[in-house]
């Protein structure tokens, strides 16, 4: 890393500028750093009220997120910050560049986005950088460096072939370890399969991959459920059936079931079955639903899908959803949660469950990543 940090004392002064689609980023007015005017954005009205406010106008500012730089204080500096922050804080759309003599950088509020527009990178102001899938009912995480709580950070694609998130004080807290000699060109781009990849432009050789492929990590899922494989305990088999059938259940809003039998000291999934396209009205869970209630050998747990269902209601475990043979049930929602009923636990109360939508059961998991995508 000696080789990088020195390297970055250009990095911040050298930054590659590439189109914007857009002038301003949308976030909450209460936090967000240079909205000035509490209007959720970032742009030339900000601009002008701090030039104005050095001038002694009477105008009003929300004096927390002026504060830009973060030393306690609103200064000139500020302002600078703040109209840089108005030119970069954009879409560099879905790919940014180095060369073998610059490094570019990624400050916070920066984005790429993959060219069907259904996945974004941005670099947060938390320092985290994050890949999100834009599903229907909201955004979703699939991949971030795990490095948020660093106010200030940025990321770095440099000329030695590392891609790295440094700290405000140029402190390297992620890095992709694929620096090499002599520098060259690199490019990072998102794909339509929400994966970053980092590679050498002369040859296209890939160096650095997200490896955020949740369509191959449901399939192989899938493979061990269809192909009667044994688990080590029930939650393990109850989540790989979740993580198998629930993007298929989101995306296609319907409900996936089956129940969970004991072989010997090993648990093992039965026969799959599926409802009907969800509606807003309640109705048949559709043919072969019964026949997961009444597989062969040992039935020890009931796990099942609720689709797109936002409903807070339908969105947990409920009483009724249990079938008495079982004595646990397993629910994937659709933000991926995983919950554990358990039958005649005295805690969980059906008008919980009903009336304020209070999960009744135990959340053992959340995957995000395997929610909309199959």
């Amino acid at each position: 890393m000696t080789n990088f940090k020195k390297k970055m004392a250009s990095a911040l002064a050298v930054v590659t500028l590439f189109t914007a689609s857009a002038t301003s980023l949308t976030a909450s007015a209460s936090n967000f750093l240079g909205d000035l005017n509490n209007d959720n954005k970032v742009d030339n009205t900000d601009v002008t009220l701090l030039e104005r406010y050095f001038k002694k106008e009477n105008v009003n500012i929300n004096r927390g997120n002026a504060d830009i730089n973060g030393d306690g204080r609103i200064s000139i500096a500020d302002l600078v910050s703040l109209k840089k922050m108005n030119v970069t804080n954009s879409n560099k759309g879905s790919e940014i560049s180095c060369t073998a003599k610059n490094n570019t950088v990624l400050s916070a509020g920066q984005k790429l986005t993959s060219p069907d527009g259904k996945y974004y990178a941005i670099m947060q102001y938390d320092g985290n950088f994050v890949v999100y899938y834009n599903s229907p009912i909201g955004r979703v995480v699939v991949w971030h460096t795990y490095t948020a709580g660093n106010s200030g950070a940025f990321l770095a694609l440099q000329q030695d072939g590392n891609l790295v998130v440094y700290s405000e004080k140029s402190k390297a807290i992620w890095y992709t370890r694929t620096g090499i000699r002599p520098f060259a060109d690199y490019k990072l781009s998102l794909g339509n399969d929400g994966i970053l990849r980092l590679t050498r432009k002369s040859n296209n050789q890939q160096r650095w991959c997200s490896k955020n492929n949740p369509k191959e990590e449901s399939k192989a899922a899938r493979d061990r459920v269809n192909s009667g494989h044994l688990y080590s305990t029930m939650d393990e088999a109850a989540k790989d059936f979740i993580i198998a059938y629930n993007g298929i259940s989101v995306c296609e809003n319907r409900e996936y079931g089956t129940s969970i039998a004991k072989v010997g000291n090993k648990y093992k999934i039965t026969e799959v079955v599926y409802g009907p396209v969800r509606t807003n009205e309640d109705g048949d869970l559709g043919e072969g639903w019964d026949t997961i209630c009444n597989a062969e050998g040992d039935l020890v747990a009931y796990v099942h899908t609720h689709g797109q269902a936002t409903c807070s209601a339908n969105l947990v475990f409920s009483p009724d959803d249990m079938n008495t043979r079982f004595e646990y049930a397993y629910l994937g929602n659709a933000y991926g949660e995983i919950y554990r009923y358990k039958e005649g636990d005295p805690q969980y109360s059906y008008d919980d469950y009903y009336k304020k939508g209070i999960a009744s059961g135990d959340k053992i998991a959340t995957l995000p990543q395997y929610v909309y995508l199959y």
